[in-house]
């Protein structure tokens, strides 16, 4: 079949990123402007519908702090959804950054799973248009492009510069040791939220180096 002119033309500018080994951004970003935000990202085995950390970078007056909310066992998936929900209830109109349309998908599954429809408007203020939640994915994909055959957050942050403390970093290696958490390996939780830090951090780090 034969490519429409709009793919055909999407094809060239890609060709020409790939070819001179330099990525391209098409506008400035105008995010909001705010004396915090926040930068979250989720972990979770899709293979026990468990979400087992919700992880924050909360950045503000200079400084950068992680927060974790972490299930010891999939018992504990509401109490951190919860938790989450009420943290994020307690800091109105602050940004939120995250990568990817996981974070939104993974919050309403759980608000059913758990008929926690009392945080739907948290919810709702994060993910609805114009509400506080930026999905730094959706801006990379429509306003830019990159010499790289992934867009995801670790291979665009690696090509930023961006190190993650565990060479073996990722969400399928993630799965594998909250399993191995699971049954007995305590030692793990650190390196899982290591895992997590990292990738908040990396979220932040991105949306620093879109602003440059």
């Amino acid at each position: 079949p034969s490519l429409s002119v709009p793919l055909m033309e999407k094809s060239i500018v890609r060709a020409k990123v790939f070819r001179e080994g330099r990525h391209v951004l098409y506008s400035r970003p105008s995010f909001p402007s705010s004396a915090s935000e926040i930068h979250f990202d989720i972990e979770d085995d899709p293979t026990q519908d468990f979400v087992y950390l919700h992880g924050l970078v909360i950045a503000e007056g200079g400084q950068e702090t992680y927060q974790a909310f972490f299930a010891e066992n999939p018992r504990e998936e509401r109490k951190i959804t919860i938790e989450l929900f009420e943290f994020l209830k307690g800091r109105p109109g602050v940004p939120v950054y995250y990568y990817s349309s996981k974070e939104q998908a993974s919050l309403s599954r759980l608000i059913k799973k758990y008929s926690l429809s009392q945080y739907q408007d948290v919810f709702d203020d994060l993910f609805s248009e114009g509400g506080r939640g930026i999905d730094l994915y959706t801006w990379i994909t429509e306003n830019s492009d990159w010499p790289l055959t992934s867009y995801g957050l670790k291979a665009i942050c690696k090509y930023l510069g961006f190190k993650w403390q565990a060479e073996d970093a990722g969400g399928a290696n993630s799965v594998v040791w909250i399993n191995e958490y699971l049954r007995g390996e305590l030692a793990l939780k650190e390196k899982i939220l290591r895992y997590n830090e990292d990738d908040c951090r990396a979220t932040l780090f991105l949306k620093k180096r879109l602003l440059e």
